[in-house]
């Protein structure tokens, strides 16, 4: 349920920076509101990835190695994207490393 409002936000606040330029963005993304409405998109959105791929991965999938590899594998991996994704935003608003 969190997801509907976060992204209505995230288009709001991110959709009109496209095209813009890099100085733009970066400044755009000093904005805390901005930026924590990004971040909470960013971690939801790959917590839902998780778990809609958990749910897949145990419908289809029926071998338990391959099984427990492969929910091990995405969920590691949707949890250090988002983190990534999550730290970037960090970077950009909080810290203000904005070179090149």
């Amino acid at each position: 349920a969190a997801l509907v409002p976060l992204t209505i936000l995230f288009l709001v606040m991110v959709a009109p920076l496209v095209g813009e330029s890099r100085e733009t963005v970066l400044a755009a993304f000093t904005n805390p509101l901005r930026a924590v409405i990004t971040i909470l998109f960013i971690v939801v959105s790959f917590k839902h990835l998780a778990d809609g791929l958990h749910e897949v991965i145990v419908d289809y999938v029926h071998g338990q190695p391959m099984l427990t590899a492969l929910l091990v594998g995405t969920k590691l991996g949707s949890y250090f994207v988002g983190a990534v994704g999550a730290f970037a935003v960090v970077v950009i608003a909080f810290i203000g490393i904005t070179t090149g």
